[in-house]
């Protein structure tokens, strides 16, 4: 599994979102770059480390919870190694993947939903399009959007 998004896919499969804290907005054109560069080699990177971490499913996590579930993940020694190689923060690195993550497949979803039968879309808009919301800023929504077309082929690759 790819442990950028093993957490998320996870998540997004089995949670219900508490929302008790919300994010504000963290991204930056900047960090949407950096993503894109360097996706696929810290991916790699990552799944060597991929042992050392335990993937089980959780279920009702707050924007809070899973922010922490991302820091207790990379406080090993390595993955901090890997993530301030790319030039990424190891104190907003959770922040910024949980909003790339989440508010890419957020827009990719209502992309899709869009083309479902009118009475299927409210539906999967309240089962699964708030709960992602509760995870991204609105601010970072629209930042995400300008560059969906580049994010979703990252996406695709996974």
């Amino acid at each position: 599994m790819k442990l950028l998004f093993t957490l998320s896919a996870l998540l997004i499969v089995t949670a219900t979102v508490v929302a008790q804290t919300t994010p504000g907005p963290v991204l930056e054109n900047e960090d949407i770059d950096r993503f894109i560069d360097t996706y696929e080699q810290m991916d790699r990177e990552f799944e060597q480390l991929d042992e050392q971490f335990d993937d089980e499913e959780e279920e009702d996590l707050t924007y809070a919870e899973l922010l922490q579930s991302y820091k207790e993940i990379f406080i090993v020694g390595e993955a901090i190694e890997i993530i301030e190689k790319y030039g990424w923060d190891k104190e907003t690195y959770g922040e910024k993947i949980i909003a790339i993550s989440y508010g890419t497949m957020y827009l990719l979803s209502a992309k899709s939903i869009e083309q479902m039968p009118e009475e299927q879309q409210q539906m999967m808009q309240d089962d699964f399009l708030k709960p992602l919301a509760a995870y991204v800023h609105a601010d970072d929504l629209k930042l995400l959007k300008t560059r969906l077309d580049d994010l979703e082929e990252v996406f695709n690759e996974m």
